[in-house]
């Protein structure tokens, strides 16, 4: 009888697999099988997951206006940051290889090219015969510099971040970075002329030269996958740990080099719209190909974060947001325990230690406690960029009673002087006065420290 053995006990089923080829799904509950391999439902689950807390985030952080602006400044550049190179590869000697290697990548008309070096070159020979000695080299290095900014300020405010690098650090980090990225492609592109001649003298070279194109593409997946990663570590100002980077990098990559390819072949495609817009006609192209570029590179970023702050995330994604009453019972909580440790003489924490002290995730932690530095409350300390900062009191902790913290907390929103008797709206001031006698109670003389 189907379903049971020759003793006649009941044979235990296994779960069956249904499919074609390399894909397959089982009946079992808890995984399927893709290209012969079991995925539990879990990670999917994750990944769906995932990939709803990062259209949160991108709603909440106005993710396509960093963007835009990003696009905005990047094509502002593009002719100051040729410029920087091609005065660079003239004092090593290499202006003609670095324009030869352009009109090779780019795959764009010679017209075009032929206008952006004239335009670079002029910017060089203006920087060098100006009247007033520096000033073309200070716009120069004010559009570079303002590009490098722009790109730092939008990875923080993806990781919600407020504070940026000091002048010096921020100097000497990005110019050291910028001329590291410059001879880098230089090198590479010799290293890699030279692999080229190297494969001729190989006995199988014509079964290699058939798969030349996927190792071409393979090269450039994975420099560009090494870029996104070291941008994604050292670009915030903030701790971002190496693991959190590597899949966001790695999928960068391979999306960079697909938006890439379609750029280069998008150029094939608009002989028609040459003969209208001339020169021009590269433009339109140009800027969508560098906004699909810093939309990879932004999502990225996002996508570093979520992993890196997985728990916090999820918890603040399946909570609803705090109130503004719950929002200061938060901050009250984190204030009095900063305080506390103040007037014991104990070492101040971190913010993942506060947040695990008050039972709240990291990111609701974080935000009250920028509220309570923003209140000129708590002193935000942090001895190294790569590490999470120390939080310590930044007032008289043996005079901050409850009602002054709320009232500091009060003029965050600032002071809108409403006229009353201009309005005839005599209600303003009976409730401004309840407020203020709430703040005033008996139990906001209670010092912060003391509760």
């Amino acid at each position: 009888m189907s379903g049971y053995g020759e003793g006649g006990g009941r044979r235990k089923r296994r779960g069956c697999v249904r499919g074609c080829g390399f894909f397959s799904v089982t009946l079992r509950p808890t995984s399927f099988v893709f290209f012969n391999m079991k995925i539990p439902f879990r990670f999917w689950r994750k990944v769906l997951q995932m990939g709803h807390i990062v259209w949160e985030q991108t709603q909440q952080n106005a993710f396509f206006t960093h963007v835009a602006a990003l696009t905005y400044t990047s094509v502002l550049s593009v002719v100051p940051l040729l410029a920087l190179i091609l005065a660079l590869g003239r004092g090593f000697g290499l202006e003609k290889y670095i324009e030869i290697r352009l009109r090779e990548q780019l795959n764009v008309q010679d017209n075009v090219i032929d206008r952006l070096m004239e335009f670079a070159n002029s910017y060089i020979a203006r920087a060098q015969d100006d009247v007033i000695i520096g000033v073309s080299f200070l716009v120069l290095a004010f559009t570079l510099i303002s590009l490098v900014n722009s790109i730092e300020l939008r990875f923080n405010a993806l990781w919600d971040v407020k504070t940026s690098r000091n002048l010096f650090t921020f100097s000497l980090s990005y110019l050291g970075l910028i001329v590291f990225l410059v001879f880098s492609i230089i090198f590479l592109s010799g290293v890699w002329v030279y692999v080229l001649k190297l494969l001729d003298y190989l006995p199988g070279y014509d079964l290699l030269q058939a798969t030349m194109p996927l190792l071409i593409f393979g090269l450039k997946w994975f420099t560009s996958a090494m870029l996104f990663i070291l941008m994604f570590k050292f670009i915030p100002n903030t701790a971002v740990h190496w693991r959190s980077t590597y899949i966001p990098g790695v999928l960068c990559g391979f999306l960079f080099c697909l938006v890439q390819q379609f750029y280069i072949s998008g150029q094939m495609f608009l002989s028609s719209y040459n003969v209208v817009y001339g020169s021009f006609a590269v433009l339109p192209l140009l800027m969508v190909w560098i906004y699909a570029t810093w939309t990879i590179c932004l999502a990225g970023v996002q996508l570093c974060r979520i992993i890196q702050d997985w728990d916090d995330l999820r918890e603040t994604s399946l909570c609803p947001l705090p109130c503004r009453h719950d929002r200061d019972v938060i901050a009250l909580e984190l204030m009095r325990r900063i305080a506390r440790r103040f007037v014991e003489g104990a070492p101040p924490l971190r913010s993942f230690a506060l947040a695990k002290a008050c039972g709240i995730s990291r990111t609701m932690a974080e935000r009250e406690l920028r509220r309570l530095v923003e209140a000129g409350m708590v002193l935000e300390h942090r001895p190294d960029a790569e590490e999470c900062p120390f939080f310590k009191v930044d007032t008289d902790v043996h005079q901050l009673s409850v009602g002054e913290l709320f009232e500091r907390l009060d003029r965050l929103g600032g002071n809108y002087a409403f006229d009353g008797e201009a309005s005839g709206d005599t209600d303003w001031e009976m409730l401004s006065a309840l407020r203020e006698s709430c703040t005033r109670g008996a139990e906001m003389t209670v010092l912060v420290k003391d509760l």
